[in-house]
């Protein structure tokens, strides 16, 4: 699995004008567009890296990575590069060694809806998302793939976060 920095060196600007040309009801700029592809490439990036401690320990309950409702805009972005398909597969055997299908798998969360209300699986879902999110990617993305990025949540936008499937 390659680094982070290198995983960020990867342009694809069909993707971005495509996510433009498809998305203006976002009414994103180019560069914002641009930074939110590297943020689709940041959370695969957070997807294999966490995949790749849960295969050296398997027993250790980790916490699963998936898409909340506020970053949505960033599953928008990942549709448009899965369309490209050979794009895309290339891209993750390149950098992950595999292909991250979408959505990736959430085992914690499963586990304990066994146990658990809905709700309770959503509050530890989104939790550990931020934690992961914030000791893998740092504050600034963390703020805005939970905060920033809210605004682009369609309806009402102070509804609790919940678990994208």
């Amino acid at each position: 699995m390659k680094s982070l920095e290198e995983v960020l060196t990867y342009q694809n600007n069909y993707i971005v004008k495509e996510f433009l040309r498809k998305h203006k009801e976002y009414n994103l700029s180019q560069e914002e567009a641009i930074v939110l592809f590297d943020d689709l490439k940041r959370y695969l990036w957070m997807t294999a890296a966490v995949d790749v401690k849960r295969q050296e320990n398997p027993v250790e309950m980790l916490p699963d990575v998936s898409i909340s409702q506020s970053m949505i805009i960033i599953d928008e972005m990942w549709h448009e590069f899965i369309l490209v398909t050979e794009h895309y597969t290339d891209f993750c055997n390149a950098n992950f060694g595999r292909y991250i299908h979408h959505p990736p798998a959430i085992p914690k969360y499963e586990l304990n809806q066994k146990t658990l209300s809905e709700e309770e699986c959503r509050d530890i879902f989104i939790g550990e998302l931020l934690e992961t999110t914030y000791d893998y990617l740092g504050e600034e993305v963390t703020m805005r793939w939970f905060d920033t990025y809210r605004k682009y949540l369609p309806g009402n936008h102070e509804e609790e976060l919940s678990h994208h499937m």
